[in-house]
């Protein structure tokens, strides 16, 4: 099995064997008492052997900002508005948990509109508050909700600058080690 790393349309093409990834984690080459950080949108997708007990002892699920998180995410970046944090968690608090943005999506936000929070928190509300405009229904077709098993709730949708969105929700416990 071969993992192509970058393509050629980034200008470069790196083929790592499976093999090799694997020896690189825990082989003979690898190192003693060090962390590594692996991540993932598709854990159902991994190889079992790549995430096996022993070459990975815990995972953890990183989901979507939580109200808490939000405003401390918004002090990191503009330390001196603390009103202004409250004011987009509070404008947030009608999105349903599985609507609210990914730490991700909020550090992009930040990101482009370092030098004003104004700004910051007008695109945030703009772009998720059209999403509580366009919540999913029988007749709107801008967004899908639905569940993947017990315990996991989806939801598909577009913000206002029409990026799509995924969203799984898990049940509280999102910290578990592997098995």
């Amino acid at each position: 099995m071969k993992l192509v790393l970058g393509t050629l349309q980034d200008g470069y093409a790196t083929m790592v064997t499976f093999s090799g990834l694997l020896n690189a984690l825990d082989g003979v080459a690898a190192t003693e008492e060090r962390i590594v950080f692996m991540t993932t949108n598709h854990l159902d997708r991994l190889d079992p052997a790549l995430i096996r007990p022993g070459r990975v002892d815990m995972q953890v699920h990183v989901g979507l900002a939580t109200p808490n998180q939000i405003r401390r995410m918004f002090l990191r970046f503009y330390p001196f508005h603390p009103l202004l944090a409250d004011n987009l968690v509070e404008k947030l608090s009608g999105l349903p948990p599985a609507r609210l943005p990914s730490m991700a999506q909020l550090q992009g936000y930040f990101m482009l509109a370092k030098t004003s929070p104004e700004q910051a928190v007008k695109d945030i509300v703009a772009s998720y508050l059209s999403v509580l405009q366009s919540a999913p229904s029988a007749s709107s077709g801008s967004g899908t909700a639905g569940s993947t098993g017990p315990g996991v709730a989806t939801a598909q949708w577009t913000d206002a600058l029409g990026q799509p969105h995924r969203a799984a929700t898990m049940v509280e416990g999102q910290t578990k080690p592997a098995s």
